[in-house]
C-alpha cells in the first residue's frame, strides 16, 4: 500500500511539474498557437533569403589528442557550415574534451586550432536530428599556419548504435510514396512486415517477429500511440499500444510529409533510453523554421485514365472503376524575431476516390423467391447476384466501386532560442479526416457504406537547456485529443432494395441514435445507423539530462503517460444473426442481440525510468550500458464508473463478481530491463573501417491488450440474447434491459493472477564495413524470444452468473531469428541509395492479443505453435535517387537536359501463411478450430480463373467430430509473393535566384504486376480458399 501511494504521489508531482513547464514553453516571448498507376505532382518553391533552424538540435563532443593519444587542452574548436559560415566554438578543457550543443542538422566542418600544432580540418560531417557525435581528433606537431585534412569517417568515435534505419528529408521528399504517407518509406526497414489491419487488430506492421501492437510512434520526442478505435470497443488503442492515423491509415494527420525533417526506425534497440514497447521505435521529428522565408506550393493528382483496371475487373468483365486523387497543400515558413524566433506552418488537403473491385457472397435469386416475407425485406436489401451460385443458398456478386475520403492537416510550430543556452519550442496540429467505404462491415454487403471520421489534435511544447558545456537538459510534454466516429447506411447499389426505418428500428429508435445489424453467418452481413464515437486523450511528460564527462556520456530520464479513453454512448442495437441463408428461409433467428451502452470513461497510467552510460573504453572500444524501469498499472475507471472483475478464474464454475474496486490486474514494481551493447573497431583503414557490434536487451510489453473493452462490458453494456427466437420480435423482447448490476452479469473481463507483464528479449550480432567515405553495408544476426506474452481465453457461460468471461494469461511465446544485410550510399556521385535483405523465420503460439482462444484447461495452447501471421521468410527491398548528370557543354546547348532526376523503389517478399479453420461450437461455445487433413486428396485445385491459377482445395479436409484441434497444423498454408516497382521522373525549374518549380511524374507498380490478398481460410465462406482482392485492398 505505501509503494502505490509513492507511487502516485510521484505521478501528481510530474504532472505538476509538466504542467509549470508548459505554461513556462507558452509565456516565453515566442508567441502561441491555438487550441499500374501513375501520377504527377507539381511542388512550387519560393525562398526569400540561408537557413539557421535552431531546434530540433544535435550534439557534437570529442576528444583533442597527440601523436601520442595525450588530451590537448585549451584546443580550439570550430564549427563551420558549408558556406564557410563560423556557427559555434568550443575549447578543449584540461582533460582535451569539448562540447558543443545546440548544432541544427546538416552537413558541417571542423576546424581544430592549438599553438604547436598543425591544424586539422574535419570535413563531411554529418548530424542528424538528435544525434551526439563523438570525435577522436589527432593533431601532428607542427606550424599552427599549416593545415591537414581529415575525413569524418576516420574521426568518429564508433559507439554501439542499434538495428536502426535513418530516412532523411531529402530522400523522403524524393520517392514515390503512395498518398504521402511513411508506410512506403517504413517498409525500406530491414525486418519489418506489413500486417492486415481489422477493427479488433488495427496494426499495420510487425518487426523482428513482434506483434503488430507492440511498435512505439514519437513525433518530436513524445508519444504518438494516440490511436482511438472507430469500432464498437477501445480494443488495444485504448490502453495506447497504436499509433494515431487518419482515415487512410497514413500518418498525414500528426504531420505533414513536407514537414517531416527525420524518420528513424529503430527495430533492435539496447540503449535504455527507448522501448516502453518491444516493438519497432519509430521516432519522426518536425521541421522548424529558420532566417529566410520560405514558402512551397504542391499539388499532388492521380486519375483512372492513368491506371491499368483491376486484375478482378478484367476477369468479371467490369469496366476500369473511374477514380480521382488529389493531395495538395504547402508550407510557409520564417523568423518571427531573427536569429531569435521562428515559425513553420503546413497544410496538407486530400480529396480522393478511390477504385475498388471485390467480390463477396449474396443471398441467391431462389433463396431470395422462397424466403418468408418476414425476411425477405432483408435477403432483397442485399445487391442482386451477378454470379453463380456458391455455397448454402449463396451466390457470387461482384463489382468495380470508389470509396470516397478526404483529409485536412495544418499544423504551426514555434521555436525560441536565447543567448543562455535555453531553447523552447511548441507545435499545435489538427487535422480531420472522413472516409466512405463500401463493404466495410467486416467484408459485408457491399451496398453496406461505413462512414468513419477521424479528428486528431496534438500540442507539444519543448524546452532545451545547456547548463553547462556537459549538462543538458531536454523536457518535452504533449497533450493530444483523438475522436473515431463510425455509422453505417444502405443504398441500392448493384439492385438492392433499401429498406426502410420503421422495418429495422422500434418506435424509440432511430438510425441517428441506433444502429441495426443483420447476418447471415460469414461476412454476408450489412448494418444501418449510427454506431460509435469514442474519444482518445492523452498527456506524456518526458525528462532527460545528459552528462558528458570525458569518456563518458551517461543519460538519465523519466516518461510519464496518462491515457483517458473514453467509450461512447450507444442508446439501442439490435444484431439480427441467422444460421446461413437456410435458416433465414425458417424464419428463426439463430440469436438476436438487443444492446445498450454507458458512455464510460477509463484511465491508463505508464511510467518508465532510465539510466544509461556510453563509454569509450579505449578508443577501438565503446561500451552502452544501462537499466530501464517499467511500471504499467491495471486501468481504473473515472467518474464513478468502475472497471469490474472476477475472482475464482482457476474454477469457472465458481468465479463470482470482485468487490468494486478490485484491480483488473496486479501492479508489479520489479521490471527492470537491462541492456548492454558494444561496438569494437576492427579495422582503421581510411574509409575501410569495420565496425563488430554486439547487444543484449529486455524489454516489457504493456501487458494491457484489449483490456480497455472492459468499458463495454458489465454493468455499462446491459445485453439480452434471445435464441432460436422467430424474427421479427414482439414488442417485449425488443426492449432493452435496464441499468442494473444484478444477476446475471453478461459478459466481463478477467486476468489470471499471476499475470505479470509480458516481455521479449532481443539480441543481434553485427559487422559493419565502410565501402568508402559515404557507403558501407552491414551484416547482422537478430534474435527475439517472447515469453509470457499476452493470449486471450474465453469461456462461454462458465456458470449461471455470466455469459462470458474473457481472461487475459501469460500462456503464448514466441521466437525469430533472421539475417539481415543492408547497404547504404549516401550522396555519392550524385545517388543516394538504401536497400536490405532478410531471411527470417518467425513462430508463435498467438500472433495477436486481440483473438479469443480455447481456455487453456480445453485445449493446450502449445498445440497452435506454428509460424507467425507475419511469417515471411524472404523479402528484399531498394530504394534510390539519382541526380543525372549532363556534361557542362551539353547542357549548355540543350537546357532540356538539366536538373533531371529519377528515383525508384522496388519491394519483393515471399508469400505470407494462411490459416484454414472453420467456426464451431462443441459444447464450450463458438471457436475457430483448424479441420483435419483428408489423406490422399490434393490440397491445391488448379483454376485459370481464379488468383494464381489455383485455390485451396475444399474437400482435402475435414470437421473433427470430437473436442479437439484437427491435425492441420496451424498457418500451414501459404497466401501469395509480391514484388513492385515504383519509379519516379521529375525535373527541377529554377523561375528566379528565389524561386522555382519542380514537376514529377510517379508510376508505381509500373511493371504492372498483380499482387493478391490472402485467400480466404474460412471453411464456411463460400469463397474460400480464393483470393477476393488485391493485395492492398486486403489490407485494410
Amino acid at each position: 500500500m505505501l509503494i502505490k501511494r509513492l507511487f502516485f504521489a510521484a505521478q501528481q508531482f510530474l504532472t505538476l511539474i509538466g504542467a509549470f513547464l508548459f505554461v513556462l514553453s507558452f509565456v516565453a516571448p515566442f508567441g502561441f498557437a491555438r487550441d499500374r498507376e501513375s501520377s504527377g505532382r507539381v511542388p512550387a518553391s519560393f525562398t526569400a533569403a540561408a537557413a539557421d533552424p535552431p531546434s530540433p538540435t544535435a550534439t557534437l563532443g570529442g576528444t583533442v589528442v597527440d601523436e601520442h593519444d595525450a588530451v590537448i587542452p585549451d584546443a580550439s574548436v570550430s564549427v563551420i557550415d558549408n558556406g564557410g559560415s563560423l556557427k559555434q566554438q568550443a575549447t578543449t578543457g584540461d582533460d582535451g574534451c569539448f562540447t558543443i550543443s545546440l548544432i541544427a542538422p546538416g552537413n558541417y566542418k571542423l576546424a581544430v586550432r592549438r599553438q604547436g600544432f598543425v591544424t586539422a580540418e574535419v570535413r563531411d560531417v554529418v548530424l542528424k536530428v538528435n544525434d551526439q557525435l563523438k570525435l577522436r581528433i589527432q593533431l601532428s606537431v607542427g606550424d599552427i599556419g599549416e593545415s591537414v585534412t581529415v575525413e569524418a569517417e576516420q574521426a568518429i568515435v564508433k559507439t554501439p548504435t542499434p538495428v536502426a534505419t535513418t530516412i532523411n528529408r531529402q530522400l523522403a521528399e524524393n520517392l514515390p510514396t503512395n498518398l504521402r504517407s511513411i508506410q512506403t518509406l517504413l517498409s525500406l526497414t530491414p525486418g519489418l512486415v506489413m500486417t492486415t489491419s481489422m477493427h479488433s487488430e488495427q496494426g499495420q506492421l510487425s518487426v523482428n517477429g513482434q506483434r503488430a501492437n507492440a511498435n512505439y510512434f514519437m513525433v518530436d520526442g513524445v508519444s504518438a500511440n494516440i490511436g482511438v478505435a472507430a469500432s464498437p470497443a477501445l480494443g488495444q488503442s485504448g490502453a495506447g499500444s497504436l499509433p494515431g492515423l487518419s482515415v487512410y491509415g497514413g500518418t498525414n494527420n500528426l504531420f505533414a510529409a513536407d514537414a517531416m525533417q527525420e524518420l528513424k526506425i529503430q527495430t533492435s534497440s539496447y540503449a535504455p533510453e527507448f522501448g516502453r514497447m518491444p516493438g519497432a521505435q519509430v521516432s519522426i521529428t518536425t521541421r522548424p523554421g529558420g532566417n529566410q522565408f520560405r514558402a512551397t506550393l504542391f499539388e499532388h493528382f492521380r486519375h483512372h485514365a492513368l491506371g491499368a483496371n483491376d486484375w478482378f475487373a478484367n476477369r468479371d468483365n467490369l469496366r476500369k472503376t473511374p477514380f480521382s486523387h488529389h493531395n495538395f497543400g504547402g508550407i510557409l515558413s520564417g523568423p518571427v524575431i531573427r536569429e531569435q524566433t521562428f515559425y513553420f506552418f503546413s497544410y496538407e488537403g486530400v480529396r480522393s476516390r478511390q477504385p475498388r473491385t471485390t467480390t463477396v457472397d449474396v443471398p441467391s435469386m431462389d433463396a431470395r423467391s422462397i424466403a418468408p416475407a418476414s425476411v425477405r425485406h432483408l435477403l432483397n436489401a442485399f445487391p442482386v447476384p451477378n454470379g453463380g451460385d456458391t455455397v448454402g443458398g449463396l451466390a457470387k456478386f461482384s463489382a468495380g466501386y470508389t470509396d470516397s475520403s478526404k483529409l485536412n492537416a495544418a499544423s504551426l510550430r514555434v521555436d525560441h532560442k536565447t543567448g543562455a543556452g535555453l531553447t523552447l519550442f511548441a507545435r499545435y496540429n489538427y487535422a480531420p479526416s472522413h472516409s466512405v467505404r463500401r463493404g466495410a462491415d467486416g467484408g459485408g454487403s457491399l451496398n453496406s457504406l461505413l462512414s468513419t471520421s477521424f479528428i486528431t489534435q496534438t500540442l507539444t511544447a519543448g524546452v532545451t537547456q545547456v547548463i553547462t558545456a556537459g549538462f543538458i537538459n531536454d523536457v518535452r510534454i504533449n497533450y493530444s485529443r483523438t475522436v473515431g466516429r463510425t455509422g453505417f447506411e444502405l443504398d441500392d447499389f448493384g439492385g438492392s432494395i433499401v429498406p426502410t426505418d420503421l422495418m429495422l428500428f422500434p418506435s424509440f429508435a432511430t438510425r441517428q441514435d441506433s444502429v441495426y445489424s443483420f447476418k447471415l453467418g460469414g461476412a454476408t452481413a450489412f448494418s444501418v445507423g449510427r454506431d460509435v464515437d469514442n474519444l482518445q486523450r492523452q498527456v506524456n511528460l518526458v525528462d532527460q539530462l545528459t552528462i558528458v564527462a570525458g569518456a563518458h556520456q551517461v543519460k538519465l530520464g523519466v516518461d510519464f503517460r496518462r491515457l483517458s479513453p473514453i467509450y461512447g454512448q450507444r442508446r439501442f442495437n439490435q444484431a439480427v444473426n441467422f444460421d446461413g441463408v437456410a435458416g433465414a428461409l425458417t424464419g428463426i433467428a439463430s440469436s438476436v442481440s438487443i444492446l445498450t451502452q454507458d458512455r464510460v470513461a477509463s484511465i491508463f497510467n505508464n511510467f518508465s525510468a532510465y539510466a544509461q552510460d556510453t563509454w569509450n573504453v579505449v578508443p577501438r572500444l565503446t561500451v552502452t550500458y544501462g537499466l530501464r524501469f517499467e511500471i504499467n498499472p491495471a486501468p481504473s475507471g473515472r467518474d464513478g464508473q468502475e472497471l469490474f472483475t472476477v475472482q475464482g478464474v482457476d474454477d469457472p464454475a465458481k468465479m463470482s463478481l470482485a468487490p468494486p474496486g478490485t484491480p483488473l490486474y496486479r501492479t508489479t514494481f520489479d521490471n527492470f530491463a537491462p541492456r548492454v551493447g558494444v561496438a569494437y573497431q576492427l579495422h582503421q583503414s581510411r574509409s575501410m573501417e569495420t565496425i563488430l557490434r554486439a547487444g543484449f536487451g529486455i524489454f516489457y510489453d504493456l501487458g494491457a491488450g484489449p483490456v480497455a473493452n472492459s468499458a463495454s462490458y458489465f454493468p455499462h453494456v446491459r445485453r439480452k440474447i434471445l435464441s432460436n427466437v422467430a424474427y421479427p420480435l414482439d414488442a417485449a423482447s425488443i426492449e432493452p434491459r435496464p441499468f442494473n448490476r444484478d444477476l446475471p452479469f453478461g459478459t466481463i473481463r478477467a486476468f489470471d493472477p499471476d499475470f505479470t507483464l509480458p516481455l521479449t528479449a532481443q539480441w543481434n550480432v553485427g559487422v559493419e564495413q565502410s565501402l568508402g567515405a559515404k557507403q558501407n553495408l552491414s551484416a547482422s544476426y537478430v534474435g527475439a524470444a517472447g515469453r509470457r506474452l499476452f493470449r486471450s481465453e474465453v469461456f462461454f457461460n462458465p456458470n449461471p452468473n455470466f455469459s462470458q468471461v474473457f481472461v487475459a494469461t501469460n500462456r503464448a511465446a514466441s521466437d525469430y531469428r533472421a539475417l539481415q544485410l543492408q547497404y547504404q550510399c549516401r550522396f555519392a556521385k550524385n545517388l543516394q541509395a538504401l536497400s536490405s535483405y532478410v531471411w527470417s523465420h518467425s513462430t508463435d503460439i498467438s500472433s495477436n492479443d486481440s483473438s479469443y482462444n480455447f481456455p487453456s484447461g480445453i485445449s493446450d495452447p502449445r498445440v497452435d505453435w506454428g509460424p507467425s501471421d507475419f511469417d515471411v521468410r524472404h523479402s528484399l527491398t531498394a530504394a534510390a535517387s539519382y541526380n543525372i548528370p549532363v556534361a557542362s557543354g551539353v547542357a549548355t546547348r540543350h537546357a532540356m537536359l538539366r536538373n533531371w532526376s529519377v528515383d525508384a523503389i522496388f519491394s519483393a517478399r515471399t508469400a505470407r501463411p494462411v490459416d484454414v479453420f472453420a467456426s464451431r461450437d462443441t459444447g464450450f461455445g463458438p471457436f475457430n478450430s483448424r479441420p483435419d487433413v483428408v489423406a490422399g486428396v490434393p490440397l491445391y485445385a488448379n483454376s485459370t480463373l481464379e488468383p494464381g491459377s489455383r485455390v485451396i482445395n475444399r474437400f482435402a479436409f475435414v470437421l473433427p467430430t470430437t473436442e479437439r484441434q484437427g491435425t492441420l497444423r496451424r498457418n500451414s498454408f501459404r497466401g501469395f509473393p509480391f514484388s513492385q516497382l515504383d519509379v519516379a521522373l521529375r525535373r527541377q525549374f529554377t523561375l528566379t535566384e528565389q524561386s522555382g518549380i519542380q514537376l514529377r511524374i510517379e508510376f508505381f507498380n509500373v511493371l504492372n504486376r498483380p499482387n493478391f490478398g490472402d485467400p480466404v481460410g474460412d471453411l464456411g465462406s463460400g469463397l474460400f480458399g480464393r483470393s477476393t482482392s488485391m493485395l492492398g485492398r486486403s489490407l485494410g
